[in-house]
């Protein structure tokens, strides 16, 4: 028999109730029974109540058939992932983590030598189906379980490829004295040295860019060099602004590190006008990131 409160509960969401005939109501039973079972067998490190389980099941019925003949069609295992996430459970995004990076190496088989492209489609759809929609709701909700999860993700994924190389054939080329923009800002002192080692300081700001992904340079440029919001640039990439808030972030820590790296190697200066060149260098670009990290919502739609 099923876990008496799987069926109780999905018989009290029902609506009008439990089917009233003797040989409906088994086979349902039976149906959810099975359900369970094989949810519990895939994912037996998951942790999800038969109560959440069914209110679940019965979310992604359409009612177009007799309930019982509907449940038995549906990805039961599949479906029990996919709420377990929802509902934050960190065992089961662990889980749909690694069908993401399956996913995306399926979709790019044999066009992703590297494998960093498939590397970043598994983390863009990760974010994606979490928390990655416009309005902050993830995308995993539209799971209906009529089809197997692998082949919703494998299309996902598919998609999520595309719109990447889409977004970066949109993206305007870097300049080459995009970081010089950066700290552009009016300050004597820091005018003064950009002046006497401006080659050097070139050199130093190409090599930081080098060692950004595509992405980072890509964010860095359409903030620097387009004047772009959060919001504008989580369009780009179909994500919400706390997410682009937090790539953001990240490309500030890379250029703190790379940047004193790439200077303290270049410049033929005391460490201490180093230490001086490196707090005016950084003060700049952290002014420049914060202004954009501290813009307030965009009211366009």
């Amino acid at each position: 028999m099923a876990t008496p409160g799987l069926v109780e509960s999905f018989f009290s969401l029902l609506p009008g109730g439990a089917p009233e005939e003797p040989e409906r109501r088994a086979n349902l039973a039976r149906g959810l029974e099975a359900a369970w079972q094989a949810a519990r067998q895939a994912w037996p490190g998951i942790e999800l109540s038969s109560e959440e389980f069914a209110a679940y099941l019965l979310s992604r019925l359409t009612r177009s058939e007799p309930v019982e003949d509907e449940i038995i069609r549906l990805h039961a295992a599949d479906l029990y992932l996919a709420c377990a996430c929802q509902r934050g459970d960190a065992e089961a995004q662990k889980a749909l983590e690694g069908l993401c990076q399956q996913a995306a190496a399926a979709a790019l088989r044999g066009q992703d030598p590297s494998g960093a492209l498939s590397a970043e489609v598994a983390q863009g759809l990760l974010t994606r189906l979490l928390s990655g929609g416009a309005d902050g709701a993830g995308k995993l909700g539209q799971f209906q379980g009529r089809a197997a999860f692998r082949a919703f993700l494998r299309v996902a994924a598919s998609r999520e490829a595309l719109n990447l190389r889409r977004a970066r054939r949109r993206e305007c080329p870097l300049a080459e004295d995009l970081l010089l923009r950066l700290v552009s800002e009016e300050d004597p002192e820091l005018a003064l040295w950009k002046q006497r080692y401006r080659q050097e300081f070139k050199l130093a700001f190409q090599e930081v860019l080098r060692s950004l992904s595509p992405r980072e340079r890509n964010l860095l440029s359409h903030q620097v060099v387009e004047d772009l919001t959060l919001d504008q640039i989580g369009a780009m990439y179909h994500v919400n602004r706390s997410t682009v808030c937090r790539w953001l972030q990240s490309i500030r820590e890379r250029l703190h590190q790379a940047t004193r790296a790439a200077l303290a190697e270049r410049l033929s200066v005391t460490p201490q006008d180093v230490d001086s060149i490196l707090r005016l260098v950084l003060s700049r670009i952290d002014t420049s990131l914060e202004r954009v990290l501290a813009s307030p919502v965009s009211k366009e739609t």
